[in-house]
Order: structure tokens, then C-alpha cells, then sequence
């Protein structure tokens, strides 16, 4: 028997983008979106949106934002959530 906790899947991916406005605007009339909450917190905005389950998060950093053109071959992605079944399932990955 595997001993290892089972995820769920993704819970959500946290991107990094220069206009939250522009953003949320395309993901919710191109892609069919539709927002959950949103903050602002320390300077940054930050956005969540879902569709069928999926959890796409998004924050822009303001003044702390790294000026430039995006690029592929900088390290970096903000977060990668996974998902658990439940809490009982949380607690397994912290005992390991």
C-alpha cells in the first residue's frame, strides 16, 4: 500500500502579470471566467477567477513589479497550489 497522502489536483496557479485589469477583462469574455474574489494587499492587487473547477489566480505587484518584457528564461513562478481530498489529508503531508 502507497503511504504516501494523495493530492486531488491543482488547487490553483498564482500568475504574475503587469495589468490585473487588462487580464481579468480577457480571461472572463475570451475564456468564459468568472471572478471569485479579489484584494489588495502591501501595494498588489490580486485576482481570483474560476471556470469548471478550475482556479486561476492572478497579482500585480505594483510598485515592487520588476520593469522589462516578460521572458520565458526568467526563473520564476509565483505559486503552484495542489489540492487534497480534505483535511485529513492536509495533516498526512505534514506528518511526513
Amino acid at each position: 500500500m502507497d503511504s504516501t497522502p494523495k493530492l486531488a489536483g491543482i488547487h490553483h496557479v498564482t500568475l504574475s502579470v503587469a495589468d490585473l485589469d487588462a487580464t481579468l477583462a480577457w480571461y472572463r469574455d475570451e475564456l468564459g471566467f468568472e471572478p471569485v474574489m479579489s484584494a489588495e494587499v502591501d501595494g498588489m492587487r490580486k485576482a481570483l477567477l474560476t471556470r469548471d473547477g478550475i482556479r486561476v489566480s492572478f497579482v500585480e505587484h505594483g510598485d515592487l513589479a520588476e520593469p522589462g518584457p516578460f521572458s520565458e528564461r526568467r526563473v520564476g513562478l509565483d505559486h503552484l497550489s495542489f489540492a487534497v481530498a480534505g483535511r485529513q489529508e492536509l495533516d498526512r503531508w505534514v506528518e511526513i
